[in-house]
Order: structure tokens, then sequence, then C-alpha cells
């Protein structure tokens, strides 16, 4: 799924809120070697390891994210990718797909918010993120300059602004060079537009628990309606800890998760703003962008309903939590 897509999927609820369309939004993706804190490193010892940061500055209209690529082809003969991997966090908390090496290129480094939905705030004016990380091995010595570079070609690539709308046509994406000229290395053009701070690493779950084997996940279900014609009216993007989502159909209702952890509910109705009501831990209401959202930590099972603003499909959902 393209971020765009994503965005679109939930541009409904922003769409509440009378947010206009503006199509110059502009951002920044820049490469940063974590060794030199720039867009250079010079003469890397063979058998070295080395660390490319991904930062994603939000331009005027600011960012709810963004996936991108780094394309490695012209190192392919210096270095060796050993480890690559989004890095979700603080205003962007979420990561939408899976992160691929195709052998010349890492695609899909991707970090979201889903301001509707009130998880992650997302990026102001000239504030920065952390998008993810691509580590190379140091192989040969070959004397030049080379050029690794940013770009939004890969086949879900996005870069959107604070709305949601895409922005790659406007987005800067800059490079990172690899030096092995001796004394004739360049002297580093470019550091990220903002300092992106770091956040809190969370603690991992024990080896061999629940939440170890089943990480954090979404699915959208329609749950269990009573009328087929009706039923597609309210839907449940679920995130969190949830045991083999693979196994949970389109109209699942029934919902087991890791006892202990949280989930987020983000409930979207086609006809209006539905009716929501919960006990327990659950705790439902509007977010800020008046989207509806249920969040809570599961320890019993957990029992909520919705009702459909026009009152024709009510879903009744469990969360059941597992060891």
């Amino acid at each position: 799924m393209r971020l765009s897509v994503f965005a679109a999927a939930v541009g409904s609820a922003v769409a509440l809120v009378g947010f206009a369309g503006v199509a110059n939004a502009s951002a920044t993706i820049d490469l940063i070697w974590a060794d030199t804190g720039t867009d250079t490193i010079s003469n890397v010892n063979t058998s070295s390891d080395i660390t490319l940061q991904v930062i994603l500055t939000a331009g005027p209209n600011g960012s709810t994210g963004a996936g991108v690529s780094v394309d490695y082809s012209t190192v392919v003969g210096q270095l060796v990718v050993i480890e690559f991997a989004s890095t979700p966090g603080g205003p962007l908390p979420l990561t939408l797909g899976e992160t691929i090496d195709t052998g010349s290129r890492v695609e899909f480094i991707n970090s979201i918010a889903l301001i509707p939905f009130g998880i992650g705030t997302g990026l102001s004016e000239g504030q920065s993120a952390q998008l993810g990380t691509v580590t190379f091995h140091k192989d040969v010595f070959g004397d030049g300059i080379f050029e690794v570079r940013s770009d939004a070609n890969g086949p879900i690539d996005d870069v959107l602004n604070l709305f949601g709308e895409v922005i790659n046509d406007t987005t800067t994406f800059n490079s990172a060079f690899l030096c092995n000229t001796a004394g004739l290395c360049p002297t580093p053009t470019a550091t990220p537009t903002a300092t992106p701070t770091a956040t809190p690493t969370a603690t991992p779950p024990p080896p061999g628990s629940c939440a170890a084997i089943w990480r954090v996940s979404k699915i959208v279900t329609i749950g269990k309606g009573q009328s087929p014609t009706n039923n597609s009216k309210v839907s449940h993007t679920i995130f969190g800890n949830i045991v083999d989502p693979g196994s949970l159909g389109s109209t699942a209702h029934r919902i087991p998760v890791c006892a202990g952890t949280e989930v987020t509910i983000a409930v979207s109705d086609s006809t209006g703003t539905p009716t929501v009501t919960a006990g327990g831990s659950l705790s439902c209401g509007l977010s800020r962008r008046l989207a509806t959202r249920c969040t809570g930590v599961v320890n019993v099972t957990e029992k909520f309903k919705v009702v459909s603003s026009d009152g024709k499909d009510t879903d009744r959902m469990t969360l059941l939590p597992k060891l």
C-alpha cells in the first residue's frame, strides 16, 4: 500500500476540520553518516561498519511522514549492506510496511503519524525525524568519490505533507558521499536542515514472551454486523501486539492480543460520527482531529460496541488477552 493511498483512506477524518489542499508544500530528505554527522565520510578502513541515517525535515506545510529509498548502486563494489531498518518513534511512531534491500537499493524506509487518529503528531515546519538507517560494511578499498542517493522512486514510496498530500515533486532529495581519495575529499556541504531529537528507546519485551513473538502490527476489520448491506459502514483499524494477525479475516470481531500490552483502535464510519461505548480499561472518544478512537491496556477481556451514525450497523468487538 502506498503511503498516499493510506493517507487517502484516513483523509475523510482530516476533511472534517476543513483543511484545504496545498500543492506546493516541500520537505527535505538528508543522508547523514552517523560517524561524521555530515553527508560525507572519508578514507574508511576496510572491515569497518558505517551507518547512514535517513532524515526527513518538514517544509512549510509540515509532514505526516514519508517512505523513501536509498540508492547505493554506485558503491556496490565498495560497500555491502549488513543491516537496514525503519526507525519509527516520537512524532512519527508507526511504520506501514516492510523495508527491503533489492541488492542496489534499500526501499520503503518509512515512519509516519496517523494524526486523525491521534497517533503521533507529525512534524511542523523545520522539525526533523529519522526515518531509518542503513549500515554498510567496507569491503574493499577503491580510489574515488562515490555518491549514495535518496529518492522516492520505490514502488510504494511517498513523502507527505501534514494534510496527507504527496509532495514528492517538491521535496529536495540530498545525497551522501564516500570519499577514498586521500587529501582530495570534498568539504561536507550538507547537514540536516534541523537536528533530529533523539527519542527514548522502548524496553524490548522479554525473549519468548507473547509480545516478543507477536510484535506490534495492525489489522483492519469491519466486524460482524447483522446486515451484509450495512456491515461495511463501520471499520476498525486495530494497532497492537495482535496474536497471529494473519489468521484474522476482514470480519474478525474477537481479537487476541498479548496480555498487558496497549491497543489502539481507530474507528471509521462512512455515515458520520459513530457512537462508541466501552468498559474496563478502554477509553474511547474523539481525538483532536475529530476521529473516533479507543485506547487501553488489555489485561482482561475487554469489550466495546460501535453503532454507526445512521444506526444501521452495530459492531460488538472483543479483545482477548493471551499470555
